[in-house]
Protein backbone atom coordinates (compact mmCIF):
# COMPACT_ATOMS: atom_id res chain seq x y z
CA UNK A 1 0.00 0.00 0.00
CA UNK A 2 3.23 1.90 1.07
CA UNK A 3 4.32 1.91 -2.36
CA UNK A 4 1.80 2.70 -4.43
CA UNK A 5 1.42 6.01 -2.65
CA UNK A 6 5.13 6.68 -3.38
CA UNK A 7 4.77 5.85 -7.15
CA UNK A 8 1.86 8.23 -7.14
CA UNK A 9 4.03 11.04 -5.86
CA UNK A 10 6.91 10.04 -8.10
CA UNK A 11 4.51 10.12 -11.01
CA UNK A 12 2.65 13.49 -10.19
CA UNK A 13 6.40 14.85 -9.83
CA UNK A 14 8.04 13.34 -12.95
CA UNK A 15 6.57 11.93 -16.21
CA UNK A 16 9.42 9.59 -16.82
CA UNK A 17 9.02 5.79 -16.32
CA UNK A 18 12.86 5.13 -15.48
CA UNK A 19 12.32 6.90 -12.19
CA UNK A 20 9.07 5.04 -11.55
CA UNK A 21 11.13 2.10 -11.91
CA UNK A 22 13.99 3.69 -9.65
CA UNK A 23 11.38 4.52 -7.01
CA UNK A 24 9.91 0.50 -6.89
CA UNK A 25 13.52 -0.84 -6.80
CA UNK A 26 14.70 1.12 -4.09
CA UNK A 27 11.18 0.10 -2.13
CA UNK A 28 12.04 -3.32 -2.42
CA UNK A 29 16.15 -2.87 -1.47
CA UNK A 30 14.88 -0.58 1.75
CA UNK A 31 12.03 -3.63 2.50
CA UNK A 32 15.32 -6.35 2.39
CA UNK A 33 17.50 -3.85 4.21
CA UNK A 34 14.90 -3.43 7.21
CA UNK A 35 14.68 -7.35 7.83
CA UNK A 36 17.92 -7.23 7.89
CA UNK A 37 19.82 -4.40 9.59
CA UNK A 38 20.09 -3.65 13.39
CA UNK A 39 17.43 -1.90 15.16
CA UNK A 40 19.55 1.05 16.13
CA UNK A 41 20.58 1.06 12.82
CA UNK A 42 16.97 1.48 11.23
CA UNK A 43 16.45 4.37 13.63
CA UNK A 44 19.78 6.12 12.59
CA UNK A 45 18.53 5.87 9.01
CA UNK A 46 15.00 6.85 9.90
CA UNK A 47 16.78 10.05 11.86
CA UNK A 48 18.70 11.06 8.82
CA UNK A 49 15.53 10.52 6.11
CA UNK A 50 13.72 12.70 8.54
CA UNK A 51 16.00 15.11 8.64
CA UNK A 52 16.36 14.65 4.87
CA UNK A 53 12.72 15.56 4.54
CA UNK A 54 12.46 18.84 6.99
CA UNK A 55 14.99 20.73 4.91
CA UNK A 56 12.88 19.82 1.75
CA UNK A 57 9.85 20.94 3.38
CA UNK A 58 11.90 24.32 4.50
CA UNK A 59 12.92 24.82 1.63
CA UNK A 60 9.58 24.30 -0.39
CA UNK A 61 7.91 26.41 2.38
CA UNK A 62 10.44 29.42 1.83
CA UNK A 63 9.62 28.86 -2.05
CA UNK A 64 6.47 29.16 -1.87
CA UNK A 65 6.02 31.58 0.52
CA UNK A 66 5.39 34.88 -1.51
CA UNK A 67 2.89 33.02 -3.45
CA UNK A 68 1.17 32.10 -0.21
CA UNK A 69 1.15 35.44 1.43
CA UNK A 70 -0.23 36.62 -2.49
CA UNK A 71 -3.31 34.22 -2.40
CA UNK A 72 -3.75 35.07 0.93
CA UNK A 73 -3.95 38.71 0.50
CA UNK A 74 -6.46 38.13 -2.45
CA UNK A 75 -8.65 35.74 0.03
CA UNK A 76 -9.10 38.19 2.41
CA UNK A 77 -9.85 40.78 0.09
CA UNK A 78 -12.83 38.98 -1.69
CA UNK A 79 -13.84 38.33 1.50
CA UNK A 80 -13.95 41.69 2.90
CA UNK A 81 -15.88 43.08 -1.00
CA UNK A 82 -18.39 40.62 0.33
CA UNK A 83 -18.71 42.11 3.74
CA UNK A 84 -19.11 45.85 2.15
CA UNK A 85 -21.61 44.43 -0.40
CA UNK A 86 -24.28 43.13 2.64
Amino acid sequence: CQSYYGVSCVGFLTKNKNWHTFYVLAYCVCTVLGSVITFEFMWRLTDLFTCCMIFLNVYAILRLSSEAEYETVKYYSKINQRCKLR
